[in-house]
């Protein structure tokens, strides 16, 4: 078991992800996510050399787990931890139809 772990950001939870990480490998990624308890598994296909999205929705305002296992079943490493994770919080429209960003502390 890892102890590090990439904290891939913060990201609107009705929106895709764009991780910022690079799938160098042609194929299905398999994105095993993990959240409040449970396991969710989704495919990708890319032709790397590729930025890899995971596409929502999401949960709101939770803490998600990541692990990526490439198309030669190896898990993805990012300086050496294959432990990636990203926070999802609700964005609310204001009166004025602007964006806010809305989280709880």
């Amino acid at each position: 078991m890892s102890c590090c772990n990439n904290y891939i950001g913060s990201f609107p939870h009705s929106g895709n992800i764009r991780t910022g990480i690079t799938g160098t490998q042609s194929g299905k990624y398999v994105l095993e996510l993990e959240f409040a308890g449970s396991k969710e598994f989704k495919e990708i296909n890319i032709i790397g050399p590729a930025e890899l999205i995971i596409y929502g929705p999401f949960n709101e305002d939770y803490l998600y787990k990541l692990k990526i296992r490439q198309p030669d079943q190896t898990y993805l490493e990012v300086s050496g931890c294959s432990d990636h994770s990203f926070k999802t919080f609700v964005l609310v429209t204001n009166d004025c139809g602007g964006d806010c960003d809305f989280e709880y502390n």
